[in-house]
């Protein structure tokens, strides 16, 4: 399985930019998806994981303009963006997790794939 990813944006600020994960080879339906965020130089930023809408949890950081929702891809909607979201966007698919608290850098987790898309210029 891997993860397909759709290519690059530019967006105006004020407006809201939708992100596409797709995962190619199996059914986005039992997975977790994950979404982050990065720039050269910089620490990845972990946004969210979403499985279903009564399985989802998003960082404090992110939790006013980020949200996600999933069917056959699972679709990371940003409102109001800024310049400071200008960022290359990943998206990763688990199967399971082992801990409570998945966007730990130590978090123990089956990693199918993470492929790197979506960098928005605004």
């Amino acid at each position: 399985t891997s993860l397909a990813p759709p290519g690059s944006m530019v967006k105006k600020t004020g407006r809201t930019v939708e992100m596409t994960c797709t995962l190619a080879g199996a059914s986005m339906q039992n997975v977790y998806v994950h979404w982050y965020r990065g720039n050269p130089g910089k620490e990845f930023q972990w946004i969210l994981y979403y499985r279903s809408e009564s399985q989802t949890k998003t960082s404090p950081a992110f939790s006013e303009r980020f949200s996600a929702v999933k069917n056959d891809t699972c679709l990371l909607s940003i409102t109001n963006i800024a310049k400071a979201d200008a960022a290359t966007y990943y998206c990763a698919s688990w199967d399971y997790h082992s801990h409570s608290e998945p966007h730990k850098p130590h978090t123990k987790t089956s990693s199918d794939t993470i492929a790197a898309f979506e960098r928005t210029w605004v």
